[in-house]
C-alpha cells in the first residue's frame, strides 16, 4: 500500500506520515538550524523582512528543541559523526553575520539557559569598516529620503534586486561593487555588528566563532583566487580567537552559491563545510545541512526535513 493511501486512510498529511516513517528508521541524526536577526522589534531601515525573528518567537522555538532534543555545539556534534559517536536525536543552533543582536539579545538568552551556540563570521567588516550590498539594499530599499540623500543611480535597486539569483558572473560583480560604494551612507555602520572585543569574550566551550567568508558574497560568482585567498583571509583573522573552531558556513549557503571548488578550497584549510539545504544530516559527510530558520516555525521545517530524505 504506498504512501498517499495510507495517508489519506489515517487522515494526516503526507509529509508527516513520511516524516514518521523516517523516524522509525533513524535514532541518530543531527538538525543544525541558523538565524541572522532576532530582535523585539522590527525596524525597517536596519532589519530585513526575510531575515529577522522576533527574540519572543525565537524563544519558542528554543524552548521547543530544548524538549524535544540533544542540544550540542556545532563542532562537537560534527567531531562525533566523525568518530561514529552521534546517540539520539540532536540540534545545533547557528547565527550567522554577527548581528549586533547577537550580543544584546542571543548570548544573554543563550547564558540564561546553558546553551551552547555557534556564530559565523565575516571577518571583513568587523568594527564596522565596510559592509557588504545585501545590507547596503536593505537600508536604501526601506529608505526613500537616504535613496535621495545618496543620489543612488536610476535604476540600481531593481538591479541589485536580481544578483542574489543571478548566474551571471559578470553582472553579478558590476551591480555588487556599485551597491557596495553606497555603505558609507548607512548611519552607525560599526554599531550594527558585534565587535572584535565582543568576539574575544567568547569562550569556545559553550560559545564558539566559525567562518563565513572574509567578505559575504556568492562564492559561485567570484573566482578560483579570490574564493581560495578570501577562505584563507577569514581563518587568519578568526583563528586569533579562542572559540575559532574550523567550520565554515558558506555564504548564502544555497546551491547556487557555491561550486565544487568551494568546498575543495575548505577542505584545503582544514574546514568542516555548512551549507543552507534545509536537510537533516544522518553521517560524517564531505558537508553538513542547515536549516534556515529566520522568522520560521521549527516543528514543519523538521517534518519537511525528514519527509525529503
Amino acid at each position: 500500500m504506498g504512501f498517499n493511501r495510507i495517508a489519506k486512510l489515517l487522515r494526516i498529511p503526507i509529509g508527516h506520515l513520511r516524516a514518521k516513517y523516517w523516524r522509525l528508521r533513524h535514532s541518530d541524526f543531527l538538525f543544525v538550524f541558523n538565524w541572522h536577526q532576532i530582535s523585539p522589534n522590527f525596524d525597517s531601515t536596519y532589519h530585513h523582512e526575510y531575515t529577522w525573528t522576533r527574540f519572543e518567537d525565537f524563544s519558542v522555538e528554543v524552548d521547543y528543541l530544548r524538549a524535544e532534543f540533544q542540544i550540542l555545539p556545532l563542532y562537537e556534534a560534527i567531531d562525533r559523526f566523525k568518530r561514529g559517536r552521534l546517540n539520539g536525536a540532536c540540534v545545533s543552533l547557528t547565527f550567522d553575520d554577527g548581528d549586533i543582536s547577537m550580543a544584546e539579545h542571543v548570548l544573554p538568552y543563550m547564558r540564561q539557559h546553558n546553551l551552547p551556540a555557534t556564530f559565523f563570521i565575516n571577518s571583513a567588516y568587523l568594527d564596522g569598516k565596510r559592509t557588504y550590498w545585501f545590507p547596503v539594499l536593505a537600508y536604501f530599499s526601506a529608505n526613500e529620503e537616504a535613496r535621495r540623500q545618496a543620489n543612488l543611480p536610476a535604476g540600481l535597486l531593481g538591479k541589485a534586486l536580481q544578483i542574489r539569483r543571478t548566474n551571471d558572473v559578470s553582472f553579478y560583480n558590476e551591480v555588487r561593487s556599485c551597491v557596495e560604494q553606497f555603505a558609507s551612507f548607512i548611519p552607525n555602520l560599526g554599531s550594527r555588528l558585534v565587535s572584535t572585543e565582543w568576539l574575544s569574550s567568547l569562550d569556545g566551550e559553550q560559545f564558539a566563532i566559525g567562518a563565513h567568508g572574509h567578505e559575504h558574497q556568492r562564492f559561485s560568482m567570484m573566482s578560483a583566487d579570490w574564493q581560495r585567498n578570501d577562505l584563507r583571509e577569514n581563518v587568519r583573522h578568526l583563528s586569533q580567537f579562542r572559540a575559532y573552531r574550523p567550520v565554515f558556513a558558506v555564504p548564502f549557503g544555497r546551491a547556487c552559491d557555491w561550486t565544487e571548488e568551494t568546498i575543495r578550497f575548505a577542505h584545503d584549510q582544514n574546514l568542516e563545510v555548512v551549507l543552507a539545504d534545509g536537510g537533516v544530516n544522518i553521517a560524517s559527510a564531505p558537508f553538513y545541512r542547515r536549516i534556515p530558520s529566520d522568522g520560521k516555525q521549527l516543528r514543519p521545517l523538521i517534518v519537511t526535513a525528514m519527509a525529503g530524505r
